[in-house]
């Protein structure tokens, strides 16, 4: 999970099996005016070369779906959700 420190869900802890990560408060810090932007970067270790579903396999922007299947990494806002879900948890 990330988020803005004072986005970040209080339950998102380790005790509550949660890696959180902070987002800088001065965004990109480019100064550009893209103060909500951070830079993430997925780091992707080159897969055997019978795995077929790796981001290496893709060639056409939008065909990251159909070649990376379940494999695709996806992002939600979900800070309400996760903490009235993960407090049951806890």
């Amino acid at each position: 999970m990330l988020s803005l420190p004072q986005d970040r869900p209080a339950n998102a802890t380790r005790a509550n099996g949660v890696n959180w990560l902070s987002l800088s408060p001065d965004g990109d810090g480019g100064g550009a005016g893209h103060g909500d932007d951070t830079p993430l970067i997925l780091r992707n270790m080159l897969p055997s070369s019978a795995f077929t579903h790796a981001v290496q396999n893709t060639h056409t922007p939008g065909d990251e779906r159909a070649v990376m299947g379940d494999y695709l990494p996806t992002g939600t806002y979900t800070t309400a959700t996760f903490e009235a879900r993960s407090s049951q948890v806890s």
